[in-house]
């Protein structure tokens, strides 16, 4: 279980909400939390935070677009549930991949697998990136203590040899 990623099903219709939930348990990869809306979905980002969020895209109360920007927020990726053709495209734009309903459950499987290992891609070459720029720093700060010592000497080098002359 300590293996297994969270994922946040976010879906309106109990049905699906089950659906999704039940075929991504099987895989044996993931640990699935749901919620009916979006008032319920945000505390679990903060309480149990998720490796990835799917959201349908017609909630009620809190809209989805809400939820995809609290999760945004705390770099949890998201993928919409839609039966909106139109929105494929707009979500798409957005950076947010998006699942037409009815919900082919393998497609959606592949799109969760996706979303997660980008992110983690993604955080691996921030975190490689951060480790060079903080060795470089480190290297950076000790130059410039260096010469500051050499600038120090230098300008004692210069007053000395002025009071000579």
């Amino acid at each position: 279980m300590q293996n297994m990623q969270h994922v946040l099903v976010v879906e309106r219709e109990a049905r699906l909400r089950r659906l999704v939930q039940d075929a991504l348990e099987r895989t044996g990869e993931y640990r699935v939390s749901c919620a009916a809306n979006g008032e319920h979905a945000v505390p679990v980002l903060d309480l149990d935070p998720p490796k990835l969020v799917v959201v349908d895209f017609t909630l009620m109360g809190m809209p989805a677009i809400e939820v995809a920007a609290h999760a945004t927020q705390r770099n949890i990726p998201i993928i919409m549930t839609t039966d909106q053709a139109e929105m494929d495209d707009r979500l798409m734009r957005l950076g947010w991949p998006c699942v037409m309903k009815p919900i082919h459950v393998d497609l959606l499987l592949r799109e969760c697998g996706a979303a997660i290992a980008e992110t983690e891609a993604n955080l691996r070459v921030v975190r490689s990136s951060l480790e060079r720029l903080l060795t470089a720093t480190g290297d950076i700060r000790d130059l410039v203590t260096r010469l500051n010592i050499l600038r120090t000497r230098l300008s004692e080098t210069l007053a000395a040899s002025r009071r000579r002359h």
